[in-house]
């Protein structure tokens, strides 16, 4: 596991998620379960399609001038977009945050 995913994983170990912080203060208000259950259904939806979109996206550049490209295919004729994407990696994903540190490890 790199180390950017541990640190992820003990910062999502701490902190609740927003549809579980939100499920919390609409039933501290009083809010009726069928409509906190409306918004737990929606978030996993929401959340399985962007996991798909994500997944579907692995190793493709989703922004900027080389959107729709492949980052393998970037490293060769713009090393320098490759660093800086590493430097402002939160426009990344998790799979393209990765692609980009074994780019950059091997050279």
């Amino acid at each position: 596991m790199t180390e950017i995913k541990q640190v992820q994983q003990v910062h999502q170990e701490k902190k609740p998620s927003y549809t579980q912080q939100l499920k919390e203060h609409l039933e501290d208000k009083k809010v009726p379960k069928k409509y906190i259950d409306m918004i737990s259904i929606f978030a996993l939806e929401y959340s399985t399609q962007r996991e798909a979109e994500n997944k579907a996206n692995e190793g493709i550049m989703t922004f900027g001038k080389y959107k729709g490209k492949k980052i393998m295919d970037m490293h060769k004729i713009d090393k320098p977009y490759i660093m800086w994407l590493k430097k402002n990696s939160k426009y990344l994903s998790d799979a393209n945050k990765e692609i980009v540190e074994e780019l950059l490890k091997g050279d």
